[in-house]
C-alpha cells in the first residue's frame, strides 16, 4: 500500500502539477496513519472530532507532503 500512495503522490505532482497533498485519517487507524508516515508525509495536525461516522465523532490525523518535499525525500 505504501507503493501505490507514492506512486499516486508521483502522478499527482508530475502530471497535474499539484503543489501540496492532504491526507486525513481517522487517528485510531493505526495502518493507515503508518502508511503515510512511510510515504515522506508529515503529521501536521489532529483534528478533535472532525468526522461524523456512524453517529459519533471522530479525531482525524491531518497528513501533508509538499511538492519539494516529494522531490527531495
Amino acid at each position: 500500500m505504501t507503493r501505490t500512495v507514492k506512486g499516486l503522490c508521483t502522478l499527482v505532482f508530475t502530471k497535474y502539477k499539484i503543489h501540496k497533498i492532504n491526507i486525513y485519517i481517522a487517528s485510531d487507524n493505526l495502518a493507515s496513519n503508518q502508511i503515510a508516515n512511510r510515504a515522506g508525509f508529515y503529521l501536521e495536525a489532529k483534528l478533535r472530532d472532525n468526522a461524523l461516522l456512524f453517529n459519533q465523532y471522530h479525531d482525524e490525523n491531518l497528513w501533508t507532503l509538499l511538492e519539494n518535499e516529494w522531490r527531495n525525500y
